[in-house]
């Protein structure tokens, strides 16, 4: 809804894409959809929010990038 903020309702299709890009089909429970939630708040102040998504695919990105350096110097 444009709001800033990412809610319950907004996570469900971001949910089921992720899914849909492993090629499995999925529909998320409440329980799902709340810890979904609880991951992408890295903040933990109860919202979503772009900078929370931006610090969530930073960090992902930064051990990736990690793993791979440790593969190629130590493989």
């Amino acid at each position: 809804d444009r709001n800033g903020v990412i809610d319950s309702i907004e996570v469900v299709p971001m949910i089921v894409d992720a899914y849909k890009s492993f090629n499995r089909v999925f529909s998320p429970s409440r329980a799902d959809i709340e810890s979904y939630l609880k991951i992408l708040d890295r903040n933990g102040d109860g919202k979503v929010t772009l900078q929370d998504l931006e610090d969530l695919c930073t960090k992902y990105l930064i051990q990736k990038f990690e793993q791979d350096l440790n593969a190629l110097f130590d493989g």
